[in-house]
């Protein structure tokens, strides 16, 4: 399984989850899948195709991420789902709050917006 020719940068073979980490200005992504039997079949967005699939998968620049499904049905009616997940990546290094001793803080000022002030007991 590739994205834009790419193997996943991250894969659970438990959950049979593989995710890709995609560049966060890219619209189009070119997914492809090969099964390793030759009589596999794979259903992908309600379409049949036989042993490979090559789809151009749209993500929205507001999008941060897509999850995929791929059914893969062998021969014999053995069948597994595949989670496919694309995820943008960040220029971000903002903080959402930060959590000292259950207690959460936001930060103090618009102009000290890099400054969170937790007071704790010793």
């Amino acid at each position: 399984m590739t994205l834009d020719g790419k193997e996943a940068n991250f894969v659970n073979e438990a959950t049979k989850t593989y995710t890709f980490i995609v560049d966060n200005v890219k619209t189009n992504f070119e997914l492809f899948v090969l099964t390793e039997g030759d009589f596999t079949e794979l259903e992908y967005e309600g379409k049949t195709y036989d042993r490979s699939l090559t789809e151009i998968v749209n993500m929205e620049l507001t999008e941060e991420g897509k999850i995929l499904k791929v059914k893969a049905k062998a021969e014999y009616d053995n069948e597994a789902e595949y989670t496919i997940e694309i995820i943008r990546t960040s220029n971000s290094t903002e903080l959402e709050f930060v959590k000292v001793n259950d207690i959460e803080r936001m930060p103090d000022t618009e102009k000290r917006k890099n400054i969170y002030y937790i007071t704790t007991k010793k």
